[in-house]
């Protein structure tokens, strides 16, 4: 077998089971997570008490809600009020938002809330799925690369099991698994697809693709994802019939349900896409366009602003490698799924929140701990203290409010 062809792993489950099993696999994910707890709760201890971390008006002590930040506040909110509430006398555009991790997070807060839980509460659950599911992501992160990816086939196709578990754990922006955000919930739901499938799971594939889609619109990505793995295991088959390509279309009732019962409230079929405008600004524009505006930020704005649009640029050229990268390990469901989500989030007006996806594109995450995996030592060092500087300077803008990504 020559380096250029390698075998593609269709079938399931992979070639060879790993060895230790799922006890191995969470040792791994649970190093990487209590460590990645204890330094993001150190670094908001010392820039709390150094006074560079602003202080949130939630009643909890610092730091239980030092991340509680941003898009956390209109999904507390959500939790604690539901939709259509009000911000200092304006319209919140909570709406925004999907109902997946509202619903959990209130569902656990009101053990100890009430019905009608309060923001403390809500952010105290909140926080609790948020740091559940990043373990839960690490787990299958680490199962994937352990069952799949070890094999090194060619150059850069083998993925050290600890690499995964410490890009996505400790990486970059792995500063938003520690708030109270939809990123680690949707990463175990779209792991838990993907993996479900290969295992010839369907049935079990899509009722995570339909969480996926409770949690984030992105969930609508893992669908043609999971239609090129049924081709790809033989599907139609003479034997079988088209019924099972069709099922595809039940987890589109989780976003269309969401849409929906917006459109009833609302009377406007387009509510959410108006909402994402009004909030964020988001748009449609030429992909030129975007580019040109994007620079404009980096040269015009303030610092945290500029530096932001730089790392889109950065994380464009990563989402782009990713794709390449999953060409040559013939991992075409990854690669539509990377393809599908890069689309969605270069369409305007600027390049905004590619490296914070990351986190939700499983394979990008992937792709870059096939990056530390590499032999050459020095290029694994750089790597990993661009990648330590990069998560040092996201916490120090989180905390002190200077966000835009």
């Amino acid at each position: 077998m020559t380096a250029s062809t390698p075998t593609p792993a269709t079938t399931a489950p992979g070639a060879a089971h790993p060895t230790g099993g799922w006890r191995r696999d969470l040792r791994i994910a649970g190093t990487w997570w209590v460590a990645s707890r204890a330094v993001y709760l150190l670094a908001a201890l010392i820039l709390g008490w150094t006074g560079h971390a602003t202080p949130r008006q939630t009643g909890l002590p610092w730091p239980v809600d030092a991340y509680q930040r941003f898009d956390a506040g209109h999904l507390m909110r959500i939790a604690s009020e539901g939709y259509f509430a009000f911000d200092s006398g304006h319209p919140a555009h909570d709406e925004a938002f999907f109902p997946g991790f509202p619903l959990l997070t209130r569902a656990l807060a009101s053990l100890w809330g009430g019905a009608h839980p309060s923001i403390a509460a809500a952010v105290v659950a909140g926080t609790i799925v948020s740091w559940l599911a990043a373990l839960a992501a690490g787990v299958l992160l680490v199962r994937i690369t352990r069952e799949y990816l070890t094999s090194g086939e060619f150059a850069g196709g083998r993925v050290r099991p600890h690499a995964a578990a410490g890009v996505f754990l400790l990486g970059p922006y792995s500063v938003f698994l520690m708030a109270p955000y939809t990123e680690g919930l949707f990463t175990t739901c779209a792991l838990a697809c993907w993996y479900l499938a290969m295992h010839r799971r369907w049935n079990w594939s899509l009722v995570a693709a339909t969480a996926a889609g409770l949690v984030r619109v992105n969930g609508v990505f893992l669908l043609p994802m999971l239609l090129v793995m049924m081709l790809r295991q033989g599907w139609p088959h003479p034997n079988r019939s088209w019924w099972r390509v069709l099922t595809l279309a039940i987890p589109l009732c989780a976003p269309l349900g969401y849409l929906g019962y917006l459109w009833a409230r609302t009377g406007d079929p387009l509510y959410w896409l108006h909402v994402q405008a009004e909030g964020w600004g988001r748009g449609s524009a030429p992909i030129w366009d975007v580019v040109v505006n994007s620079v404009r930020h980096i040269v015009s704005a303030e610092w945290f602003i500029g530096y932001q649009q730089v790392l889109e640029f950065v994380f464009l050229a990563i989402f782009l490698a990713t794709l390449w990268w999953c060409w040559r390990l013939r991992r075409y469901e990854w690669l539509m799924f990377v393809a599908i989500t890069l689309v969605s989030l270069c369409r305007g007006p600027v390049l905004l929140s590619l490296p914070r996806n990351g986190l939700d594109c499983f394979p990008v995450m992937l792709a870059m701990a096939a990056a530390l995996s590499t032999r050459r030592r020095w290029l694994r060092w750089a790597t990993i203290v661009a990648m330590a500087a990069v998560a040092a300077v996201n916490t120090l803008t989180l905390l002190a409010d200077e966000w835009t990504g």
